[in-house]
């Protein structure tokens, strides 16, 4: 379902608080040529439209804004978002819950204005169970991070940050590169587990007991070990 707002003249409009709270059934919406620089309430307003795949609010000034709880609450279906424009300065105390919900949102990119936090645990409504995430800062370079809601929240940030999730449940490293020194281990008939194993994925070193977990098998006779 479309929803043809794209004509709209908002330049007067203050209040957009639940304009499209519950549309459960739209998939398609453009609200990018939305002039909201008089609108002093975001509330709500994309609550429950968790049939969105993409939602394109990278034009949105928020200079006005003083309350913007739950803006994107139940989104579950967007992968990304563009809140690089955001100005929360005046809403920081009234961001709260601005992404809850969003289980499925992967990147986002923000800016020296952003005041929200994303994300600290993702609800897997698959398994019925909560998951902590952590994020990667792509414009410092796949290996800076992990950080945490708190530091994205606080004012380190600069003009265009993206921040890419990662979290044990959703990344598939089946194709990671693993390396580890020394690659032979001299028999001892106990247990040998590399001190110094390096799995690198998409570019990213990735951190044992945060992104991944690792078992092994036929560890302590002679022979092939396995690690999983």
């Amino acid at each position: 379902t479309t929803l043809y707002v794209s004509n709209f003249d908002t330049s007067k409009v203050t209040n957009m608080g639940s304009m499209f709270y519950n549309c459960g059934s739209l998939t398609s919406l453009d609200v990018s040529r939305f002039d909201t620089s008089k609108v002093y309430n975001f509330g709500y307003m994309f609550y429950g439209c968790y049939r969105l795949t993409s939602l394109d609010v990278s034009g949105f000034d928020t200079s006005s804004a003083e309350y913007m709880y739950d803006m994107f609450d139940y989104c579950q279906s967007l992968e990304s978002l563009d809140l690089s424009s955001f100005e929360m300065e005046s809403a920081s105390d009234n961001c709260y819950d601005l992404l809850t919900d969003c289980y499925n949102l992967k990147q986002v990119k923000v800016g020296a204005g952003f005041r929200a936090y994303l994300p600290s645990l993702i609800y897997d409504y698959d398994t019925g169970e909560e998951r902590d995430v952590s994020w990667y800062s792509e414009t410092e370079g796949r290996d800076a991070g992990p950080y945490s809601a708190e530091d994205i929240h606080s004012d380190r940030l600069g003009t265009a940050d993206i921040y890419t999730r990662s979290d044990a449940a959703s990344l598939d490293i089946s194709l990671a590169d693993v390396s580890f020194d020394p690659a032979v281990y001299a028999y001892t008939g106990e247990e040998v587990e590399p001190d110094d194993m390096v799995v690198e994925y998409a570019g990213r070193t990735l951190v044992e007991g945060t992104d991944y977990e690792v078992t092994y098998e036929d560890n302590i006779g002679v022979g092939f070990a396995t690690a999983r």
